[in-house]
């Protein structure tokens, strides 16, 4: 699950998110993996514009 938090206020908006990013794999067999990835980038701005997307 990801959180995420956008403010608007009078000079703008502060965006802010979480990092983590969890992955799971399930196999033929019933087996179910997860993998945890700390670091990851969920916050990216458009390019050349003031657009921000979580």
């Amino acid at each position: 699950m990801s959180e995420i938090v956008t403010i608007c206020l009078q000079d703008g908006i502060a965006m802010a998110a979480d990092s983590r990013l969890t992955i799971y794999n399930e196999y033929t067999d019933g087996r179910i993996e997860k993998i945890f990835k700390d670091n990851y980038k969920k916050i990216f701005q458009v390019e050349g514009r003031n657009i921000g997307i979580l």
